[in-house]
C-alpha cells in the first residue's frame, strides 16, 4: 500500500472513530483493533452497534461511505499484503461496515461485498451481494453474476 493510500485510509478511519467516540462513547472499538481476526469480538461490536441503532445514523453512514470511497479509490492496493497496523484498521472498518450494512442499506452491502471480494473473501462477498440483490439493487445482481463467472458457476447468480 502506498504512503498516500495509507494516509487516506488512516484519515478516513480516524474520522469514523471520531464519530463513534462522540456519539457512541461507550462502544469499545479497541477490542476489535487489538484482535482484528477475532470473530467473537467482531460480532460483539456488530451487535452492540446494531442494538444502539447505529445503522440509522446518517453521520456514521457518511463516515463509513467516505472510507468506502477511499478504499475503492485505492482498491488495487487494498488486497496487497499489509502491515499489522493497516490490517487491523481494515478489519475494524469491515466490522463497522457489517454493522452498518445490517440495516439493509444496499449501497453499503454492495460496497462491503466489493471490498471483501478484493480481499479474497468470496463467500462473504457473495452473502452481501445476495442480501443487496434481494432489495432489488441491480449493481448487486451484476456483481453477483460476475463473482459466479469468476468461480465458473454460471447460472447460480440468482439472489
Amino acid at each position: 500500500m502506498t504512503d498516500t493510500a495509507k494516509a487516506a485510509v488512516a484519515d478516513a478511519y480516524q474520522e469514523l472513530k471520531g464519530v463513534l467516540a462522540r456519539k457512541y462513547a461507550h462502544v469499545d472499538i479497541a477490542m476489535v483493533e487489538a484482535e482484528p481476526g477475532s470473530l467473537a469480538r467482531q460480532e460483539a461490536l456488530d451487535t452492540e452497534l446494531v442494538e444502539l441503532g447505529a445503522g440509522d445514523d446518517g453521520e456514521l453512514h457518511g463516515a463509513v461511505e467516505q472510507i468506502l470511497r477511499v478504499v475503492r479509490h485505492y482498491s488495487p492496493q487494498a488486497a496487497e499484503p499489509m502491515g499489522v497496523q493497516e490490517r487491523f484498521n481494515l478489519g475494524s472498518i469491515i466490522t463497522l461496515l457489517r454493522a452498518a450494512a445490517a440495516d439493509d442499506n444496499p449501497w453499503i452491502m454492495v460496497d462491503l461485498g466489493r471490498l471483501l471480494e478484493d480481499l479474497g473473501e468470496l463467500d462473504e462477498a457473495e452473502t452481501w451481494y445476495r442480501r443487496a440483490a434481494a432489495t432489488g439493487d441491480t449493481d448487486a445482481v451484476n456483481n453477483l453474476e460476475i463473482l459466479h463467472r469468476k468461480r465458473g458457476e454460471i447460472g447460480d447468480a440468482e439472489p
